[in-house]
């Protein structure tokens, strides 16, 4: 298997039948990044995030292209996948990257959130 996020690692000797919810990690940017408006649309930064999701039935399975991408306060999502781009306006943000794990029951919710600043 390829890179694992140390949460990941940290749980990889509990994956079984009795299920976690999926470890999810956003991996860019960091949290408290910070980043300048310009160009266009006017007063927004262009942020690309980035992220993974593994589910815990049985062994690891890399479920990060079904990362759906949150923001606080707004309706709907940003986008889905492992890999997002968008223009965020000048402000604080949180945003959450979340992933339901693909089988079990119930199905369970794994998140990580960040808050990042547009100046």
């Amino acid at each position: 298997m390829g890179h694992m996020s140390p949460r990941l690692k940290a749980r990889r000797g509990r994956f079984g039948p009795a299920g976690y919810p999926p470890v999810v990690t956003i991996t860019s940017p960091a949290d408290g990044a910070t980043f300048v408006a310009a160009g266009s649309p006017v007063n927004t930064a262009s942020v690309n995030f980035t992220g993974t999701a593994f589910d815990d039935l049985g062994s690891p399975q890399d479920i990060s292209s079904s990362i759906v991408w949150t923001q606080a306060g707004s309706p709907g999502s940003l986008g889905t996948g492992d890999s997002i781009t968008v223009n965020l306006s000048i402000g604080t943000h949180v945003i959450t990257a979340s992933a339901t794990d693909n089988t079990g029951s119930p199905q369970k919710t794994g998140t990580d959130s960040i808050t990042i600043t547009v100046t």
